[in-house]
């Protein structure tokens, strides 16, 4: 892409694969799957109140679907993660995959279905599932129950993303204001890098990031950054010291209007590199158009 259509179109989600997202509705504790032009979806899990059964939610934190076709829905309040299979609907009772303490954000690799979790314990897990069922709990990143704005330390972490190629983890550390840097062979209180926004100092400068939600990272290295605080999205190149408002408001404006977010939350790309942005606190998906030079 050299640039993305400044107004996005809301829909539900969009894949130029399988034209289906899968959409945590928090409010209604209930994770949605919703096709390209469809006016409303269909309850894939969930919808049945607020609690901790395996058929109901009460904090979708995240969730993530692996190369076999399993969804796997972060809780936070329940403190676990469950397993859905892809024929679910609101009657499916889901699998207790792990109990993990304030889970939040997750990411998953699909060349080895590793999954990937912050949580509110101010640690990052790796969790794998070994040929024999066992389930491997590793902390990568972090000092559990140890908040802090050192190199080593997470304040409230949100978003996750591993890089596959390079083997870094990224974090949106939240509380921090700033995006850190893992090292492939990283392990509990292992030193982070700094690649986006200025530690314990948030703000609107275009060095700056405010709360940021959520990471992603395309083949270049270049990373786009939902900066919620700031009703943005940032694209920040590889060794930058400033970012580039390629949607929202440059000025933290927030709005309805369709370059506008109100607390912009997940981000990800659909196959065509098109941008697909969770628009919180407007209750909305937004489809941002890839501008390719022709």
């Amino acid at each position: 892409c050299v640039g993305w259509n400044q107004y996005g179109v809301t829909v539900a989600g969009s894949s130029s694969v399988s034209s289906v997202m899968y959409i945590g509705d928090y409010g209604n504790n209930r994770i949605l799957k919703w096709s390209l032009g469809a006016t409303s979806g269909t309850i894939f899990a969930g919808g049945n109140g607020y609690g901790c059964a395996y058929n109901q939610f009460q904090d979708i934190y995240g969730i993530v679907m692996d190369s076999d076709g399993y969804l796997y829905v972060s809780d936070f309040s329940c403190n676990w993660i469950l397993k859905f299979p892809s024929d679910s609907n609101s009657t499916t009772m889901g699998i207790l995959f792990i109990n993990l303490t304030l889970t939040k954000r997750l990411f998953i690799d699909l060349l080895t279905n590793d999954l990937y979790v912050t949580t509110d314990t101010s640690v990052v897990y790796k969790i794998s599932v070994q040929n024999n069922g066992t389930i491997d709990k590793t902390i990568i990143a972090g000092v559990y129950g140890s908040a802090g704005s050192r190199l080593n330390q997470l304040h409230s972490p949100i978003g996750v993303y591993y890089d596959y190629q390079t083997e870094y983890l990224y974090v949106a550390d939240y509380g921090n204001h700033r995006i850190l840097r893992f090292p492939s062979n990283s392990t509990g209180g292992t030193n982070g890098t700094v690649v986006a926004g200025i530690t314990a100092a948030g703000g609107i400068s275009s060095k700056k990031l405010n709360l940021p939600r959520d990471l992603i990272v395309d083949r270049n290295g270049i990373m786009y950054i939902s900066d919620g605080g700031n009703n943005r999205v940032q694209q920040w190149l590889p060794g930058a010291k400033n970012g580039t408002t390629i949607l929202g408001s440059s000025t933290g404006a927030t709005g309805t209007g369709a370059n506008r977010f109100n607390i912009n939350q997940a981000l990800a790309f659909d196959s065509l590199q098109n941008l697909i942005v969770a628009d919180g606190n407007n209750n909305r998906v937004q489809f941002f158009n890839c501008t390719l030079i022709t």
